[in-house]
């Protein structure tokens, strides 16, 4: 129940909208709109298939250089396989980026039900509460687009 209630504040904005650069320099600061259930899984989608597709595409090209003699040493070979995908590289942290954002503030909406529902543990949750909107907001402020 609590996370169903949750899910209908998802669309609520919890942290303040950051200032625009007058020189453009934040026009890939990731905005809070975009931590949401569907993007989290998409992202999630993303790691648990595309990246195995990847990894698994490039080990012909990876066999190919390594046979080449260009493998650079002390570079692991999934490393390596991983790094010959443009698309990887981009993806993967921006993947990362949404899951985490969304998962920060699910969990601070989740504290704010729990604290509204059960009076009686207001004081523990009302520090949990602050300590997740704080570190919802701080990740927020600094979350950017790989381009």
């Amino acid at each position: 129940m609590l996370l169903a209630s949750s899910r209908i504040f998802a669309d609520e904005m919890v942290c303040p909208i950051p200032t625009p650069s007058l020189s453009g320099a934040n026009e890939l600061q990731m905005q809070e709109s975009e931590f949401h259930f569907q993007q989290a899984m998409k992202s999630l989608n993303y790691l648990q298939t595309d990246v195995y597709r990847i990894i698994s595409n490039n080990e012909k090209k990876l066999f190919q250089l390594i046979r080449e003699g260009k493998q650079p040493k002390g570079m692991p070979l999934e490393l390596m396989s991983v790094q010959l995908n443009e698309h990887f590289y981009i993806s993967y942290p921006n993947s990362l980026s949404f899951i985490k954002g969304t998962l920060l503030k699910y969990r601070y909406l989740y504290l704010r039900e729990k604290l509204v529902n059960k009076p009686e543990i207001k004081q523990d949750v009302r520090k949990d509460l602050i300590k997740a909107k704080e570190e919802l907001c701080n990740f927020i402020s600094t979350a950017e687009y790989v381009d």
